[in-house]
């Protein structure tokens, strides 16, 4: 199995030159304004919940949750070459009434890829890679034991492979992938599928993704990710898979709702499905 870890890193390593390669022979010399190429974009939001309760019969208890995020997109498209990438940063504290502040949303993730496109442009060879990790801490539900910090863990991912992209509201890409897993705080290796006392982990083996992003209803805007990771070393039943669904309805020009929900499968963490659900209501403002 080694033979195969070490097999596929040499194919994504050797596809990164040719890619490389075929972008440079591909794209005639630069214009000095390069601008008409780019299509960026960068929305931030601030989203928050309160309750307070005073002599309320039925009872309840007084919580404040504050939530910001920020998305920074950027795609290239000239010729037979194309890049993007985005930038998507999610950070949330809630306070209950005689509890500690704790955070309520923590992310940190970053995709980026580069396409050669074939003479169907629909097809292009595809290398792609990700990071993904939190800012700050967090705990188990007792508030009281430390489970993640920042890059405790985080994730990195690479993919060569092929790309289809039949209309411009959705993707998919296949490939070979490698997977570094990273745990700085090695009293937490163990959670996160490592030996005890060890920082680093690399995998080999295959990847899927999907993305789905479209208006499904006037001011309504949903936003979808579904991606795999095989290890070439365990069964398919060990698959990682994280599935991102997000749904924004605008408004006004300001005001949005917004609703996510995302599961995660990772048999290194836990053997149970995870989830995760956070409903907001806040402003949202188009800085690009």
């Amino acid at each position: 199995m080694k033979k195969s870890i070490y097999t596929i890193s040499l194919f994504i390593i050797a596809g990164l030159f040719a890619v490389s390669a075929a972008t440079v022979q591909a794209q005639a010399p630069a214009p000095a304004d390069t601008a008409d190429y780019w299509d960026l974009s960068w929305r931030a939001s601030f989203n928050g919940s309160q309750a307070t309760f005073r002599n309320w019969s039925q009872g309840g208890t007084n919580t404040l949750s504050l939530t910001s995020s920020s998305v920074f997109a950027g795609v290239y498209k000239k010729n037979r070459i194309g890049y993007d990438f985005n930038l998507n940063l999610k950070y949330g504290q809630t306070k209950l009434e005689g509890q500690d502040m704790r955070k309520s949303d923590d992310q940190i993730l970053f995709r980026n890829q580069l396409n050669y496109f074939f003479n169907d442009e629909r097809w292009s060879a595809v290398l792609s890679g990700s990071f993904q990790s939190q800012f700050a801490k967090g705990y188990d539900a007792d508030n009281e034991v430390v489970i993640s910090r920042f890059m405790s863990p985080a994730y990195i991912t690479e993919m060569l492979g092929i790309a289809y992209k039949p209309v411009d509201f959705f993707e998919a890409q296949f490939g070979a992938a490698l997977k570094q897993t990273i745990v700085n705080d090695t009293d937490l290796s163990t959670f996160y599928g490592l030996d005890a006392g060890k920082s680093f982990r690399n995998e080999a083996g295959l990847s899927t993704f999907f993305k789905l992003e479209k208006e499904i209803w006037t001011n309504v805007f949903y936003s979808g990710t579904l991606e795999t990771f095989w290890n070439a070393e365990k069964p398919l039943g060990s698959t990682d898979v994280a599935f991102n669904n997000e749904f924004t309805a605008r408004i006004n020009n300001y005001l949005t709702t917004n609703f996510q929900f995302m599961m995660v499968y990772n048999d290194d963490i836990t053997k149970e499905l995870q989830i995760k659900q956070v409903l907001s209501v806040g402003l949202t403002f188009t800085l690009l």
